[in-house]
């Protein structure tokens, strides 16, 4: 093949989406979650944010925004950092509820999550009024999420 067709191909191949690269990124970062080590986790949900612009689903862009909170959470000392993941999760979460997910029992634990981590934060921050607010909140989902719950369980 002439050079500058490989060339060409090459550049229709950066510009495709990997998703099996991305998930081999996740995969890697889940292992680092599990062996306790936050920051190489971190650093790998960090990439795989930068880098795809286009996920295979809302819901594992949720998982990685929201793992990457969890990450910042055991790190300890980088609270502006947390609260501005949890705040990207939330943000997150009401654009895929608003496009209609059907996965709305994850979606309130995963809001619940991170408004108990960013109220967390806000704590540490002596942001009471905030964090006060936050877990008013984290309570109602609470409710919601065992009433969701029921439900499911009379339907089986």
């Amino acid at each position: 093949m002439p050079q500058k067709e490989q060339e060409d191909d090459d550049e229709d191949d950066e510009g495709g989406v990997d998703h099996a690269s991305t998930s081999a990124l996740i995969s890697s970062a889940a292992e680092y979650m599990h062996r306790a080590d936050y920051a190489s986790a971190l650093q790998i949900y960090s990439y795989a944010r930068k880098t795809c612009k286009i996920w295979e689903t809302p819901m594992l862009e949720l998982k990685v925004l929201s793992n990457s909170s969890l990450c910042l959470q055991r790190l300890r000392g980088r609270l502006p950092e947390l609260v501005q993941a949890c705040n990207d999760t939330l943000r997150r979460i009401r654009e895929i509820r608003a496009d209609g997910c059907e996965e709305e029992l994850l979606l309130l634990r995963m809001e619940a999550a991170s408004l108990s981590r960013r109220g967390s934060a806000y704590a540490q921050q002596r942001k009471t009024e905030e964090s006060a607010e936050d877990a008013a909140r984290v309570k109602e989902l609470l409710a919601e999420i065992a009433e969701l719950e029921a439900k499911v369980e009379a339907k089986a």
